[in-house]
């Protein structure tokens, strides 16, 4: 895994991704914890967010539209050259999902990793049950690999099953 890396601030059309100001994180993770939109994916406990967003490897931005934050997108790096390539996550608030948010910010952050940090593959691994944020990843270029089985224990306390994605840089849909 790799040491921290300079965080962007990376303009669309709808939103922005940016690093996060202080803070807001922890506001995020409260966020999360109640949210009915990301509470079954993630967690009912803002300590547990806030444990994940702070683990050394991942690294998280926030995804704002017209000036409010929406949710986070979060990216973690492989940078050993043989197997340069770059995991990513996404959740969005209740108030931001259905509207082609997700899709723009995972393009954003996408697109950076791919042309600015030189990877060559990315990948994501949502809950198998989460069938709105497949058909999100699927609209940037992510293919099916497989069923991680009983992959990660959800917020019901129960392992639950996730799908391995992947795209490469040159199927990546910008």
């Amino acid at each position: 895994m790799s040491s921290r890396t300079a965080l962007p601030t990376l303009h669309g059309e709808h939103v922005t991704i940016r690093p996060p100001a202080p803070g807001e994180i922890d506001d995020l993770a409260v966020a999360m914890a109640t949210d009915p939109e990301t509470s079954p994916w993630w967690s009912k406990d803002p300590e547990t967010i806030r444990r994940w967003f702070a683990d050394s490897a991942y690294q998280v931005l926030v995804v704002e539209e017209a000036g409010s934050a929406a949710g986070v997108v979060a990216f973690e790096e492989v940078t050993d050259p043989d197997y340069h390539a770059a995991g990513m996550d996404i959740s969005l608030l209740s108030c931001c999902v259905g509207r082609g948010l997700g899709t723009e910010a995972l393009r954003l952050l996408g697109v950076w990793l791919i042309d600015e940090r030189g990877h060559h593959r990315l990948t994501i691994d949502p809950a198998l049950a989460n069938t709105r944020a497949v058909h999100t990843y699927e609209k940037v270029g992510f293919l099916p690999i497989g069923v991680a089985r009983q992959y990660e224990r959800g917020p019901d306390g129960a392992w639950h099953d996730n799908l391995l994605m992947d795209v490469l840089a040159d199927e990546f849909v910008r």
